[in-house]
């Protein structure tokens, strides 16, 4: 385990012991947890406090997520498989064009890539549900198309990328 993962999980689990508020791990330490071998230099959570929701839903950019799209691994909360494969496809077409966003942007889209490799091993595609809660455009599967390895975008499509389609 890298000197980074290991600053990432002893966070996670002082996160665990010593936040009251409940929180759902996200990104890159959630992919971790379940198994991905990319090194994350941050820990992403959603958290539940109304206080701290009220004041974020009033700040561009913050998306509030429900507990039906979450799944306890590992005794930590984490987004379901099908969601956090579409936060990260969202999160790649909203990166910075600058050097920061571009690097951001190829992890998102190697983490899209476990989340739907994991899908398809569990026999799984993404939900009905995930589907009408984050469409995204043909402009954005353009996008990924052109920014992805051939074989990488497959797995995508697999996993049911069509059905996040905005009709």
């Amino acid at each position: 385990m890298s000197s980074h993962s290991e600053r990432v999980v002893a966070c996670i689990h002082a996160l665990r012991d010593s936040v009251r508020t409940m929180f759902v791990l996200v990104g890159g330490a959630a992919a971790y947890f379940q198994g991905h071998q990319r090194v994350t230099k941050d820990v992403d959570i959603l958290i539940r406090d109304l206080t701290i929701l009220d004041r974020l839903k009033t700040v561009d950019g913050f998306e509030v997520a429900v507990d039906e799209h979450v799944e306890a691994v590992q005794g930590l909360r984490v987004l379901k498989m099908d969601f956090a494969l579409v936060v990260k496809v969202r999160c790649s077409y909203l990166r910075a064009e600058d050097a920061k966003g571009i690097k951001k942007r190829m992890s998102d889209l190697e983490d899209a890539v476990f989340w739907a490799i994991k899908l398809q091993v569990a026999g799984m595609l993404i939900s009905d549900s995930c589907a009408k809660l984050l469409p995204i455009s043909y402009y954005h599967v353009l996008f990924l198309r052109i920014s992805m390895d051939a074989n990488d975008f497959r797995q995508l499509v697999d996993v049911g990328l069509r059905k996040l389609l905005i009709p």
